[in-house]
């Protein structure tokens, strides 16, 4: 069984990291959900695109401790575990060596990509776990796509099996919580009938 993570608003608190900047240099008062619900409103894309490529924001974090307990137990069980970020290339080598530093397994499996559906067909990833509603939609029909609760995807909560924590991730893994569902729900397409279907 293939599984993949997103790192930022999954694995890896990157929002804390990045609204804590914000408040500290800028004087944002916003409360965080607020925040995060109205940046690309508030502040300049070239400003953001920017920031984002400023590794101290993708390490200044410590992981979950039960989070952790959870991945290290999928890799105990046999799961080929993938960490799937849409990160910039720039902080890639800091990416790795977060997962790294914090012992989390399989680490040398993490991939860098705009467009998560690629290695999702690639590695043939049965279960995809995403903060991100926009990649979930693109992916939903190639994987298992569960959705990690934060409070910029509330509104497509409704069209995926989600989870607020890793513990839960765990039941539907097991066929709890509606495992079963999202198995006989998502319709698995294979590397070479995605070929086909793009020609």
């Amino acid at each position: 069984m293939r599984i993949s993570f997103d790192l930022d608003g999954v694995l890896y608190d990157f929002h804390k990291s990045f609204y804590d900047f914000f408040v500290n240099f800028f004087g944002e008062k916003l409360d965080y959900q607020k925040f995060w619900t109205t940046l690309d409103a508030l502040y300049s894309k070239f400003l953001l695109h920017n920031l984002l490529k400023i590794p101290i924001f993708y390490s200044n974090q410590f992981p979950k401790i039960k989070d952790l307990e959870v991945v290290n137990e999928l890799d105990r069980k046999g799961y080929d575990i993938f960490y799937i970020t849409s990160s910039p290339f720039e902080v890639e080598l800091t990416r790795r060596n977060w997962l790294k530093r914090f012992n989390f397994p399989q680490y040398e499996n993490l991939i860098c990509s705009n467009d998560k559906l690629i290695p999702i067909i690639k590695y043939e990833i049965d279960f995809h776990i995403d903060d991100q509603l926009i990649n979930l939609y693109r992916v939903r029909n190639f994987t298992n796509p569960i959705l990690f609760e934060q409070p910029w995807n509330i509104a497509g909560r409704k069209d995926f099996i989600c989870i607020k924590n890793l513990n839960e991730l765990k039941a539907i893994l097991e066929g709890e919580n509606c495992g079963r569902e999202i198995l006989e729900r998502n319709v698995r397409v294979s590397t070479r009938q995605y070929a086909n279907a793009i020609k």
